[in-house]
């Protein structure tokens, strides 16, 4: 991972601690992901894809707005196709150095 971005994640985490978050669920989560751009995303904590079940986090900047999303989707292990996803995003504050 590019230290640029291991940098703004660790910001973004720090600066969700220190404000009220507002959280979006499902359709208004995907919007989110979708419309704004992804800077950082992560597989579970060996960056794979582990079925049936796999998680993946998203760091977004959307306008002014960042956010830590996570994406939970669970696979039907017969087919192989998905059975639902699950979409949490979080709105952190950012914080700026001088």
């Amino acid at each position: 991972m590019p230290m640029k971005h291991l940098i703004l994640t660790i910001s973004l985490i720090l600066g969700a601690t220190a404000v009220s978050a507002d959280t979006y669920r499902g359709k208004d989560a995907i919007k989110i992901i979708t419309r704004g751009e992804i800077v950082n995303e992560q597989f579970t904590n060996d960056n794979s894809i582990k079925l049936p079940n796999y998680f993946k986090y998203l760091t977004v900047i959307k306008g002014d707005d960042a956010y830590l999303c996570s994406l939970e989707m669970k696979f039907n292990s017969d087919s192989g196709v998905s059975s639902w996803l699950r979409a949490i995003c979080s709105e952190v504050g950012v914080i700026g150095y001088n």
